[in-house]
């Protein structure tokens, strides 16, 4: 989910309804988007989290390296933005100086 599209509702009601219906793919996506974690966390809803773990048969273990891997992936996409940012602004640079060489 995209940051800001999660309200403090999707994060208390949407684990709880992928449990209720046992797709336990989409629950683990859900519990390790860190939108949802933060928002949870900062409400002191540690427990409801905890029992969204224990509903997927993880230990803390697993919770902590699936934790790890999803902020590893945001930060390795953040860094493909940066990446694609600059290289925009370099082309950009490059473009402009061409439009001033040929005005």
């Amino acid at each position: 989910m995209p940051i800001g599209a999660v309200t403090t509702r999707i994060a208390d009601e949407l684990p709880w309804l992928l449990q209720s219906i046992g797709d336990l793919d989409r629950l683990q996506q859900c519990v390790t988007n860190q939108c949802i974690f933060k928002l949870l966390y900062q409400r002191g809803l540690c427990a409801e989290l905890l029992d969204y773990w224990q509903g997927l048969g993880k230990d803390k273990l697993a919770m902590a390296e699936l934790y790890f891997e999803a902020i590893k992936t945001v930060e390795q996409s953040k860094s493909c933005i940066t990446t694609f940012y600059q290289i925009i602004h370099k082309n950009t640079v490059i473009l402009l100086s061409l439009l001033k060489q040929s005005a």
